[in-house]
């Protein structure tokens, strides 16, 4: 078979990136997405909820964090606290304190397929409070019915400060803010989610966050308890989609496998044959699929999230391309490749 001289396949290849630009530029149309209502409420209550927590923040005298002086950077912890189960990234704290998260959630659960009558399950950690009230107001204004499964303990920058806990937060957005999710499942978190390697002191400010907000702790024995907890309350409220905020150790799992599993919306996850494989491998498992958010800058890079202020074309639209232009382009990069051959 004749081979392609080095310059026809050069110009093949600029005869092709060509194309593309012009499809991209002149052939492709963006129309709003169907869900571009409910976007745009999911955004606006996400705000109203991220202020009503600044604010009663300040009328408890909770220390406020005000480095770069961000939209929303009340919200964040400390750096370091009695109830910091591992070291995070303050960039990433800053960079989930977006409202626009709440539109991409609203996108992805609808890309999910699930509808007012639909169930979702939401496990989260007190590490990305902020992700939490944004899926949290997606799912309220889509409808959805909600299985919230939490654990307090948080890394840096999360919810950390023992008077203003995930369970204090979402305790307040229920009698200010209308919120209509209670947390079903109440855990520690930290190692084995049992709190494991929190001081003392960590462990007490979780049991008085829990009794002051009239809820129950449950502490589970072992990692693996805790695994098939989650996934007993998965099947029994019939889930149709699980949403994990976090890198709690029952939703990732025991395993090396856990750490590497991709962000954003899944149909379905690479399994593991390993005994303490995680929530999210086992929900994939039985034809659950499954949201994950944890590695936020890449999210955010991805859907061009850069501020509260702008809708992405990513999130808000539907992009599609001119078919006939397509088929003209397959054609004549064919005819360029075999011509002369």
């Amino acid at each position: 078979m004749k081979r392609l001289s080095s310059k026809r396949l050069f110009l093949l290849f600029s005869l092709s990136l060509t194309l593309v630009y012009f499809s991209e530029r002149y052939f492709a149309h963006t129309a709003p997405h169907s869900k571009i209502n409910q976007m745009r409420s999911a955004v606006l209550l996400t705000e109203k909820w991220f202020n009503l927590i600044i604010e009663e923040k300040k009328k408890r005298e909770i220390p406020l964090f005000q480095i770069n002086f961000l939209p929303y950077e009340g919200l964040i912890g400390d750096e370091y606290s009695e109830i910091t189960t591992t070291l995070g990234s303050l960039e990433a704290k800053e960079i989930s304190h977006n409202s626009q998260f709440a539109a991409l959630m609203v996108r992805l659960i609808s890309d999910a397929g699930i509808d007012s009558a639909g169930s979702v399950a939401i496990a989260v950690s007190g590490s990305f409070p902020s992700l939490t009230i944004a899926t949290l107001a997606a799912c309220q204004t889509l409808q959805c019915h909600v299985t919230l499964m939490s654990s307090l303990g948080a890394s840096s920058f999360g919810a950390n400060q023992p008077m203003m806990t995930w369970l204090d937060m979402e305790n307040i957005l229920q009698q200010q803010g209308g919120l209509r999710s209670r947390s079903l499942l109440i855990t520690r978190g930290a190692e084995g989610d049992s709190g494991g390697g929190l001081p003392e002191e960590g462990i007490i400010a979780l049991q008085k966050a829990v009794e002051r907000n009239n809820q129950k702790l449950w502490i589970p024995k072992s990692l693996i308890e805790s695994i098939e907890k989650r996934m007993d309350t998965l099947q029994e409220k019939k889930t149709e989609l699980l949403i994990n905020i976090g890198g709690s150790q029952p939703m990732l799992g025991g395993c090396v496998h856990g750490s590497t599993l991709p962000n954003g919306f899944h149909r379905t996850l690479q399994t593991c044959s390993d005994d303490d494989k995680g929530v999210l491998v086992r929900a994939s498992e039985l034809g659950i699929p499954v949201i994950h958010l944890l590695n936020i800058n890449s999210l955010a890079l991805k859907y061009r999230i850069i501020n509260g202020k702008e809708e992405p074309e990513e999130i808000y639209g539907i992009k599609t391309y001119n078919k006939w232009f397509a088929v003209f382009t397959i054609v004549l990069i064919f005819f360029m490749f075999y011509k002369k051959r």
